[in-house]
């Protein structure tokens, strides 16, 4: 993907990247989301910022590359039941030699009520020697523009959690 494409221009603002809605069997005996679909919802929101940002499944196709979860911390800031939609968004908070850092934010219902916030340290990874590798050049400059857009932004919805 070339720096030029328009899909990866940012703004400053976080990214939307999903909408999904919470189906019966993401539910628990509680009667709430169980935490496994907080998870995976992210995790297909990250999937999405990794396409949009060329370095998703093309890219470890193409290139043998990729980026693998080192960290995980998931906030959960209220219930989400059944039929609610989500939407995930995500903010792209550091850029490193060889790693990414975000938090990505769960809406409920389209409103800006947060339902759970997670942050995910993520590392570069030649998957022909399934070690940490530097992240070339091209993909570094289409994330440090997208830094430079996010480095700003308030990230009080997550500093907030107890």
């Amino acid at each position: 993907m070339s720096s030029t494409d328009s899909n990866v221009i940012p703004d400053a603002s976080p990214l939307e990247l999903i909408r999904v809605q919470v189906k019966p069997d993401w539910l628990d005996y509680n009667g709430h989301m169980n935490v496994t679909y907080y998870t995976m919802t992210f995790d297909q929101a990250f999937d999405k910022f990794q396409d949009r940002m060329g370095i998703g499944r093309e890219y470890v196709e193409q290139e043998a590359q990729s980026f693998f979860a080192l960290h995980y911390n998931i906030h959960y800031h209220s219930e989400v039941t059944r039929g609610q939609t989500l939407t995930v968004t995500l903010q792209l908070l550091e850029v490193g030699e060889k790693k990414i850092r975000v938090m990505m934010i769960m809406y409920a219902d389209g409103s800006s009520n947060v339902v759970a916030t997670g942050e995910l340290l993520s590392i570069h990874v030649d998957m022909k020697s399934r070690r940490a590798s530097a992240i070339p050049k091209e993909q570094r400059e289409q994330l440090d523009l997208l830094l430079k857009s996010h480095k700003n932004l308030p990230t009080a919805h997550w500093q907030d959690t107890p």
